[in-house]
């Protein structure tokens, strides 16, 4: 069993070939490399097969072009103690899996992370924050990630290429990207750590950067994307399935909400949607935040994302092997 499985769901081509080559100049060598291709061509499979590297291992995705498919079949094929998603268009730095591989087994963590440079498409760094002081070694409980993550609505742990989980830990949890028995499909990542403070589980985090998250126009993440109004309201439901579990205070609730409502007035002019989120009450008890009108709301709010999505998946068809992505 290697200790790391360094997880690429790959779909885009353009900077596929930066991020295999930032995966293997790991200075923690055991390591397996696995590629599940969700790209309508080839382009992704003929960039790797330069790659003479016993670790690595591809799969086309079974299910392509569907929701998460590509993630979950990474994780079926995963062996590792230990996961490590990187996104095709991002880019580790050589030390990454070594220092968060230290973090978690020296403080028993089951995630740790590290803070990324975002860049652009060129390469250049766009930002810098940090989390956690320069070369400190920082410990977020459960209680920490509730009013740290969820009562401020924001994510200063990071995206999945900046952090490492410990497999077993993950697979204990039935569903780990899910909140209220609803699929996360924007904020994947944020409920995955949510789902951890709830099962006790405390998260390490490293003040030294590891990774690079690359920003343009193509990626899922940008303003454009079909998801992307769910990267809005999901932050409601975090907040409401918090203090419907009585994990945040009704004041960490209200803070919570005006943080959630300034992001629905400042995305609302593209994301329409979101309007039917400001016209409903708060509930400020646990019994309030969780209603059948806020629920109603929200399941067609995630509808009409994954018919948008659909829409845009049938006005491009897959395209023949060898065409450009």
């Amino acid at each position: 069993m290697p200790a790391v499985s360094i997880l690429i769901p790959a779909y885009r081509p353009d900077y596929f070939d930066a991020c295999v080559a930032s995966a293997l100049a790991q200075t923690h060598r055991d390591f397996e490399l696995i590629v599940s291709d969700d790209c309508p061509g080839d382009d992704v499979e003929r960039l790797l097969a330069k790659w003479d590297d016993p670790r690595i291992r591809y799969e086309r995705n079974p299910t392509p072009r569907c929701y998460a498919t590509n993630r979950d079949n990474l994780l079926r094929l995963a062996q590792g103690q230990y996961l490590k998603f990187l996104f095709d268009d991002d880019l580790l730095y050589p030390r990454s899996v070594q220092m968060l591989l230290e973090a978690v087994r020296s403080t028993g963590a089951k995630i740790a992370f590290h803070p990324r440079h975002f860049i652009d498409a060129t390469g250049r760094v766009l930002g810098a924050p940090m989390a956690v002081p320069a070369g400190h070694v920082s410990r977020i409980t459960a209680e920490g990630i509730y009013r740290q993550v969820i009562a401020r609505a924001v994510n200063p742990i990071g995206e999945p290429s900046n952090i490492l989980i410990e497999a077993e830990a993950l697979h204990a949890i039935t569903h780990p990207f899910e909140v209220e028995a609803r699929p996360s499909r924007f904020l994947a990542d944020v409920s995955m750590i949510y789902n951890f403070a709830r099962a006790g589980h405390d998260i390490v985090g490293i003040g030294v950067f590891g990774s690079a998250f690359r920003q343009h126009s193509g990626q899922n993440s940008s303003e454009a994307a079909p998801g992307s109004a769910a990267g809005v309201f999901e932050w409601e439901l975090l907040a409401r399935s918090a203090r419907g579990a009585q994990l945040i205070s009704a004041d960490d609730y209200r803070g919570a909400m005006t943080r959630v409502h300034d992001l629905y007035r400042h995305h609302r002019a593209r994301h329409p949607v979101l309007d039917r989120f400001l016209e409903l009450p708060a509930g400020e008890t646990p019994e309030q935040a969780l209603s059948a009108r806020f629920y109603q709301t929200l399941d067609l709010a995630y509808f009409e994302v994954q018919a948008r999505r659909t829409r845009l998946v049938a006005a491009s068809p897959p395209q023949p092997p060898g065409a450009p992505a």
